[in-house]
């Protein structure tokens, strides 16, 4: 299964983290799913496999890595139960993160994969909406809200990360 996907993040330094995620099948975007943090993003992968393309996955997959790194997880170029591998070029730009949840025998295993849309549509959310004349657009939040933990989505949130997600998802498929 491939999805878009999409955090929103903290801008705080002192508490840096995801306080919403929005994922949505690209062939079917009109059934998104929200989660309020990086542990339940997890999860959802982990229970769901497949592909994720993140607009600007070099951001979005540091707070990925991060919660890897600080849950039991290793870099390993073959996969293991706990392991991720990353494929970024020798000039520092990332293409893709490989992440093996469980390792079940020699060829099952429980993984997902998180790639850069942006470097299949190599502009800006709002610039793909009209690039391919789609009935959504981008919209605006507070970025600098203070939002605390466990912070319940507004409307006006899931619109726009749902928008955001959506977007890359059409112009994908």
């Amino acid at each position: 299964m491939e999805y878009a996907a999409d955090f929103e993040t903290t801008t705080d330094a002192n508490d840096c983290r995801v306080w919403a995620w929005c994922v949505c099948e690209i062939d079917n975007p009109e059934a998104p799913v929200y989660g309020n943090d990086i542990a339940s993003f997890i999860e959802f992968s982990k229970t769901h496999g497949g592909t994720y393309y993140f607009h600007n996955a070099a951001f979005d997959c540091e707070f990925i890595l991060w919660y890897l790194m600080n849950n039991g997880f290793e870099y390993s170029e073959k996969p293991k139960t706990k392991t991720f591998k990353t494929l970024i070029s020798s000039m520092g730009k990332f293409y893709q993160m490989q992440v093996c949840f469980e390792k079940r025998g020699k060829k099952k295993a429980v993984t997902a994969t998180y790639k850069d849309s942006l470097k299949k549509l190599p502009m800006k959310v709002s610039q793909i909406a009209r690039a391919f004349a789609l009935p959504i657009s981008k919209l605006e939040i507070d970025y600098t809200e203070y939002r605390p933990i466990g912070h319940e989505l507004t409307p006006q949130e899931r619109d726009y990360i749902r928008n955001d997600v959506q977007i890359v998802a059409q112009a994908l498929r």
